[in-house]
């Protein structure tokens, strides 16, 4: 679905960037020349930031102008000097306001905001990829990337800068700005994704009164895929984005973070696409532990209630997951877990399918999870031992049966065995001794 034009934009045609494929794609042009209308770039001087900032404004004003100017990047032909000179004057403009420390005025607020948007908001061009080609990061790059880059860095530059004034912006970058800034997430280009979500972090830190509206617009791209299966190329970043947000969050829960992680956060691990994203969802699920920490049982037993039941490569993410979450939230109160967690262990210890059951046996090699297993009961020894032999002598693939770890397990059962079976043991008889001493 096509954007609408910001309102900076009335006097510009729309462009589409030109995307192409790496690997054996043609690259065939789906977009209409640079109208003449557009306007031509002139030879301005350097800017200078030695000068005083109000001798300078009226050209790093001209500047900012000048770039609005869009270059026909379908044709790579065309134009080769302007668009080495428009990358020159973003270059200059970049330099510049890295130097300099005066407070922006009204003005440049309003035209730096408007020239990133006659740069960054055009609609999508759309490319089917395969599912494979969607885990392959890098396949597809926009050719007019040499531009976007600078754009997006004078932005990031802009809206950290020390003179940045946020009231003067507030009312341009509005809840429709940032609609299509989200918007530019469903880019095929992953380094366009990384450089709009950094953009959106920032807008998110300088703008409280946007805050509640991104996380509901984040939350409706994730509720699409969840519940109609519409993925968006920018849900990895999204996930990043949260990590953060989840850390600004109060310290008492409000329903707000709750739903979001219950309807949100939760029911992306049934989702396809599920090895694009899942270690930037793991981090959202170690934040909300480690915010708050009484969350620890539910949202590891919902994480292991959503235990794949076929997929292989599937069962090994979740194996890497459940490592991540217990290496860092690692706690003695997690006595009420364990019995979900041990069990789903030995299935994946004794599971036909030979990448998970090495996974699983590397598992165990984890100084957490040997932890775990110091706080098993004795009683489930033999359910151990036999799940080992199973893995480390009945497993068809040979790779399972070098695994040193079977070893290390059998000395590590053998010291465990003797500190909770026989020495308890040799005790009882030493206090029977004295028992029968005394009454005689």
């Amino acid at each position: 679905m096509a954007l609408s034009r910001d309102v900076y934009r009335t006097s510009l045609p729309e462009i589409r960037s030109p995307i192409k494929r790496k690997k054996d794609v043609s690259c065939k042009s789906r977009y209409g020349q640079v109208p003449k209308m557009n306007g031509q770039l002139e030879q301005l001087e350097k800017l200078d930031p030695k000068k005083p900032f109000k001798e300078q404004e009226t050209l790093f004003i001209q500047k900012l102008r000048q770039c609005r100017v869009l270059c026909d990047f379908d044709n790579p032909d065309a134009d080769v000097e302007g668009k080495q000179y428009k990358y020159t004057i973003l270059r200059d403009i970049m330099d510049y306001l890295i130097q300099i420390r005066d407070t922006l005025s009204a003005a440049i607020h309003h035209e730096v905001i408007g020239m990133v948007s006659c740069n960054l908001f055009y609609t999508l061009p759309s490319v089917e990829l395969t599912e494979d080609e969607r885990e392959e990061d890098g396949l597809v790059e926009d050719v007019a990337w040499l531009h976007l880059s600078l754009v997006y860095q004078v932005f990031h530059i802009f809206l950290y800068h020390s003179g940045f004034v946020p009231i003067s912006a507030q009312y341009l970058i509005n809840r429709r700005y940032l609609s299509q800034l989200l918007h530019l997430l469903s880019s095929e280009d992953k380094r366009e994704r990384v450089a709009v979500r950094k953009i959106l972090v920032a807008i998110y830190n300088k703008f409280p009164d946007v805050q509640q509206f991104l996380r509901k617009e984040i939350c409706y791209i994730f509720l699409s895929f969840i519940s109609e299966g519409r993925y968006c190329n920018g849900i990895p970043q999204l996930l990043q984005m949260m990590v953060g947000i989840i850390d600004g969050y109060n310290i008492s829960i409000q329903d707000e973070y709750y739903d979001i992680l219950e309807m949100v956060l939760l029911p992306l691990h049934k989702c396809k696409y599920f090895i694009l994203y899942y270690k930037k969802l793991t981090n959202c699920i170690i934040e909300y532990i480690k915010k708050y920490p009484f969350l620890r049982e539910y949202l590891i037993n919902n994480v292991l209630s959503y235990w794949p039941k076929t997929c292989t490569e599937k069962k090994i993410m979740f194996l890497d997951e459940i490592e991540m979450i217990l290496e860092r939230v690692h706690s003695p109160k997690t006595i009420k877990i364990q019995d979900n967690l041990f069990q789903r262990l030995l299935e994946s210890l004794t599971s036909p399918q030979f990448q998970v059951s090495k996974r699983a046996l590397s598992l165990w090699k984890n100084k957490v999870v040997l932890d775990l297993i110091y706080k098993r009961n004795f009683f489930d020894l033999p359910d151990l031992i036999s799940a080992l032999y199973r893995a480390g002598k009945m497993c068809w693939h040979s790779k399972t049966h070098n695994i040193s770890i079977l070893e290390y397990l059998v000395d590590l059962l053998q010291s465990f065995y003797e500190s909770t079976v026989k020495l308890p043991r040799k005790d009882r008889i030493k206090l029977w001794k004295r028992c029968i001493l005394t009454s005689q």
